[in-house]
């Protein structure tokens, strides 16, 4: 497929699921489903226990999502993603562009239609998500992505930052650094600042009203708040308003000492 002059939207990409969200799952799930709504909860509160624990749960859990096409299903009955997907797309910027927490890769493949002279590299701890990712990129007979399977805190993980022009990081700063950790997106900005280039950007997208960083904070970590949207929607299926933020942060120039 030659992707040189390809521009999807989102709901080309990946059409609607429609019908008995909770039905599909339990009938996708069969004997799993137990299991998977005990560890749905477990990450939903990052962390009750260690960070490797945590990250264990993690690779558990995406054994049962990505196994089952679960997590394709939800991509897709998500209030937020075409929003989301559209607006990270239309951020992306530069030739070198990292995907944190990727997971099977369904938004990364998205962006890398999109951005065909773009070189992409998704980042996940979960083996099946990668092996997923991988069997995606096949499908769209991609050649600028590529998958790397670690921990991104990892010190073999820091490489893949140098010189990086987009970083993406959505809903992965919880499963990062907890959600009961107050300065996840000043922490994550200071090990990416190490490595940006200046005029390089951080895309952190997250729901829930997840993102307090202050503006002194982002400058603290040599960054710039350039950008900043909230949307919120009807969930049809929790039956309630979500929030959700981009923010697009810009590595500054260094600052002079005084």
């Amino acid at each position: 497929m030659d992707n040189v002059n390809v521009a999807k939207k989102y709901s080309e990409y990946s059409s609607r699921f429609e019908g008995d969200f909770f039905g599909k799952l339990r009938e996708l799930l069969g004997e799993d489903a137990g299991k998977y709504f005990c560890l749905q909860q477990f990450l939903g509160n990052p962390y009750q226990e260690s960070r490797e624990e945590h990250i264990n749960i993690l690779r558990e859990f995406h054994k049962i999502d990505i196994g089952n096409g679960i997590s394709d299903i939800v991509s897709r009955v998500y209030p937020h993603t075409e929003w989301v997907a559209e607006e990270i797309n239309s951020k992306i910027k530069g030739e070198k562009i990292i995907d944190i927490g990727c997971g099977s890769g369904l938004l990364t493949v998205f962006y890398a239609i999109n951005n065909p002279t773009a070189q992409f590299t998704g980042i996940d701890v979960s083996e099946d998500a990668i092996r997923a990712a991988e069997e995606r990129t096949a499908k769209y007979s991609l050649k600028n992505i590529r998958w790397v399977c670690g921990d991104c805190l990892g010190s073999s993980m820091q490489k893949e930052f140098e010189h990086t022009d987009t970083v993406i990081l959505q809903d992965s700063l919880y499963q990062i650094f907890g959600s009961q950790d107050q300065q996840k997106e000043l922490k994550m900005l200071s090990i990416l600042g190490l490595r940006q280039k200046e005029g390089s950007i951080v895309i952190i997208a997250q729901d829930g009203d997840g993102l307090k960083i202050k503006s002194q904070h982002a400058t603290e970590a040599g960054y710039i708040l350039d950008d900043y949207k909230k949307q919120i929607l009807f969930d049809e299926n929790a039956l309630a308003d979500i929030a959700y933020e981009i923010a697009i942060f810009r590595k500054s120039a260094p600052q002079p000492k005084s």
